[in-house]
């Protein structure tokens, strides 16, 4: 089972479904040992946990934490929000406001001269 897409994939919708219609052709055409098709999550969820019981998978708690996502995306830097660290991410959100104020003020004052 493969999930498409992420955040920011659809904001092309027409051609992104297109692709991907092309792409499910191929394999249908191509390889007939396995089915593809589009899904609902409620689908999917369903087939993943039907596949855990059925090959009796065991899965593991992540009791650790970890750390924000970090992606490059046109010309900016995005850290996610998936994280266990939320003061971590206040702090650079504070910081990234008085990084910015400074930058501010800077250039007002380098105009000034």
């Amino acid at each position: 089972m493969i999930t498409w897409g992420n955040d920011f994939a659809y904001w092309d919708a027409i051609n992104t479904f297109a692709l991907i219609s092309d792409i499910m052709d191929f394999f249908k055409t191509h390889n007939a040992s396995f089915d593809i098709k589009h899904s609902t999550v409620t689908e999917y969820l369903s087939s993943v946990r039907r596949e855990i019981d059925d090959k009796k998978i065991n899965l593991t708690i992540f009791t650790d934490d970890f750390f924000p996502i970090e992606q490059n995306y046109k010309d900016s830097f995005w850290t996610g929000y998936f994280t266990s660290r939320g003061n971590s991410k206040r702090f650079m959100r504070e910081f990234s406001t008085i990084a910015t104020f400074s930058n501010t003020l800077y250039a007002m004052d380098m105009f000034k001269l």
